[in-house]
């Protein structure tokens, strides 16, 4: 049941990205491939869009989600038993903060712009909030 839940959203938010991405122009800033999120550099540049610029809201909308997607798969992932968790984040940290975390890793980890999206997010959540 689980496998067909997760196969649902996966094609729904699959279908939707090349929607998203078609009504954004290539600036430099942002372009319609960061909208696929290959790697860390394509979700820095979404959560990272100018206030201002027309792909703004979007960006952020987007990156959040992304980042707490990742972050509830994690939850679900380890919720059994015999799991143990990797992220242990206090009560008081945001999805903002998990934003902010992720960029700053991101910024600090110039080498990793090419490795993927789910990777970065969850290095930089684990090196903020490592469990114990």
């Amino acid at each position: 049941m689980k496998t067909k839940v997760m196969a649902v959203l996966l094609a729904a938010v699959w279908g939707f990205l090349p929607a998203m991405a078609s009504s954004a122009e290539d600036d430099g800033v942002t372009d319609a491939g960061d909208f696929a999120v290959v790697n860390v550099q394509d979700l820095v540049d979404l959560c990272t869009v100018p206030q201002g610029h027309e792909l703004s809201d979007k960006g952020a909308y987007f990156c959040m989600g992304y980042i707490t997607g990742v972050i509830q798969y994690h939850n679900a992932r380890t919720a059994g038993p015999n799991e143990k968790p990797v992220i242990c984040p206090d009560s008081s940290a945001s999805r903002l903060d998990l934003v902010e975390a992720f960029v700053n890793w991101a910024r600090a980890n110039p080498k990793s712009k090419d490795a993927p999206a789910i990777e970065g997010v969850a290095a930089a959540a684990i090196g903020k909030w490592p469990c114990p």
